[in-house]
């Protein structure tokens, strides 16, 4: 999560108004958060405005208070007036996705939700309340197998109670199967262990195949057909084979250039053919 916001309301390029920290610098009471069904901030850094605008179009933008951070932002928007029911039941407006992260990492689910009086929130794990988790950011810190779940927050007001639809944790692979050295990097002689595999032939054709093999390898498999209990990372469809597509994209990763110098270095990302991608892995926020 981004730590230290700053909130700035445009109308066009002028900027109307702009907030640091909650209650340094404070705009806007507990009354009326109360008022329009939003829970009091709970972070001394985070930002809030309360502003009385005219009919019109209005930008938001949030940036970090200091240069080069980063991080995920929670924004949630509130419309006061005379019109509005003096109770509302709780409505949810935005849940994250599914969430993906290596082991140690940190994990987020996020909810907003609209809705009078102020809500509550409870997330659970496979249906079970966790404790402790009654805001409406989830954080799991340092995540590992057990962490691994289903899970959904339970929205409740005086005015009524939602149940989130469930999101899924999953934790992406942290090393490729070549990179047997665990240091983020294919290197030359790495990428050579993925070119014999590649090469395994049955008969007069090369085929490719290889099984796994957890002792006197030195990355788990070795060539030929036989069991396979995990897949390399390099065989993208799980045929058991090492084909010139998958090959090829194993030398993109170790073609990876920083600068000037080639570093072979890649990150774990969903989503891609292999679960990785070439280069250093952006920062996540924190």
């Amino acid at each position: 999560m981004l730590d230290d916001p700053v909130i700035t309301l445009y109308q066009g390029a002028v900027v109307l108004d702009s907030n640091d920290d909650t209650p340094s610098y404070s705009s806007g009471t507990p009354a009326e958060f109360a008022q329009v069904g939003a829970r009091p901030t709970p972070n001394t850094l985070d930002a809030t405005l309360v502003k009385t605008l005219a009919p019109g179009a209005y930008t938001v933008q949030v940036t970090p208070y200091a240069a080069g951070n980063s991080g995920t932002v929670l924004f949630e928007l509130f419309e006061a007036d005379a019109q509005r029911a003096a109770t509302m039941a709780p409505v949810i407006t935005y849940l994250a996705p599914d969430q993906s992260a290596i082991v140690g990492e940190s994990a987020y689910f996020g909810v907003v939700v609209v809705g009078k009086p102020a809500a509550t929130f409870q997330w659970r794990k496979g249906g079970v309340a966790i404790g402790g988790a009654t805001s409406a950011v989830l954080q799991l810190n340092s995540v590992s197998a057990a962490d691994v779940a289903n899970y959904d927050v339970v929205v409740t007001s005086g005015a009524g109670t939602v149940t989130s639809p469930v999101r899924t944790l999953t934790l992406l692979p942290e090393f490729h199967s070549a990179d047997s050295d665990h240091d983020r990097r294919i290197s030359l002689l790495e990428l050579t262990r993925v070119i014999q595999l590649f090469g395994y032939r049955s008969g007069a054709t090369r085929t490719g195949e290889y099984h796994t093999q957890a002792t006197g390898t030195e990355d788990g498999f070795a060539l030929g057909p036989g069991a396979i209990t995990s897949y390399h990372s390099a065989d993208s469809n799980h045929d058991g084979q090492i084909d010139t597509f998958e090959l090829l994209r194993v030398i993109q990763l170790y073609n990876f250039v920083s600068g000037s110098v080639r570093t072979g270095e890649y990150y774990p990302v969903p989503g891609t053919e292999d679960g990785f991608a070439p280069g250093i892995r952006p920062s996540r926020g924190g």
